[in-house]
């Protein structure tokens, strides 16, 4: 019911005549939280709760709990970032005659890019590294990034790197990246012996890489 609705029956039941905006009051005082339309923060597939899926996330925090050296970890993500994404959305109202400036941009604030980035906690290594591109992202991009960070020399023997289940990150010449890794010389000419340890299905808040993508695109 509307409050007139709500004020109508009321008068029909008890012969007490209100307003519409006493009713609103009333609701409004009765209940902490309004009942209006929100949009949510996030939304949660519901294959994420898939059998499958809550075995492959048990599964995953047991492998993580048993690492002794949480810095050997390495969080590795990509993401796409529109154009008009990286410049400033907000100018300040000019107080005197309330003329709102533009924000200049070069032509190309249009085009979309890919970054590839990568975090550790290892103090004498950079807190991320990152590459962005113009192409859509994918296996090859993610294995041209792994040699990128190996030439940088980002990773210690036997340093763990986690990642999503995205085809580009499993798929087509990403097929080769766990043995790549595992195989790849460090500077003694030895196998790194770097491990991969892929996320469970629809987990992205169990890789902090994306704090640094939600800032980079508010910022």
């Amino acid at each position: 019911l509307s409050n007139a609705g709500c004020a109508q029956q009321l008068f029909a039941e008890t012969g007490t005549s209100v307003s519409s905006s006493l009713i609103q009051q009333w609701f409004e005082r009765r209940w902490t939280f309004k009942g209006h339309f929100v949009a949510p923060k996030s939304t949660v597939p519901l294959d994420k709760f898939r059998p499958e899926n809550i075995e492959r996330m048990l599964e995953y925090g047991d492998t993580v709990s048993q690492i002794v050296d949480h810095r050997k970890l390495h969080f590795m993500d990509e993401s796409k970032i529109a154009g008009k994404d990286v410049y400033n959305k907000f100018v300040r109202r000019n107080p005197w005659d309330g003329s709102v400036p533009a924000i200049p941009v070069p032509s190309d604030f249009r085009v979309s890019y890919n970054m590839f980035a990568c975090t550790t906690c290892w103090p004498d290594r950079p807190a991320v590294e990152a590459v962005f591109t113009t192409d859509n992202g994918n296996s090859a991009d993610t294995m041209l990034f792994f040699e990128f960070l190996l030439r940088r020399g980002h990773f210690n023997r036997r340093d763990i790197v986690v990642l999503d289940r995205w085809s580009g990150h499993t798929g087509g010449e990403a097929r080769e990246l766990e043995d790549f890794l595992w195989d790849a010389p460090g500077p003694d000419g030895q196998p790194m012996e770097i491990l991969l340890l892929l996320l469970p299905a629809r987990c992205p808040e169990l890789n902090p890489i994306e704090l640094i993508f939600q800032t980079i695109k508010k910022r």
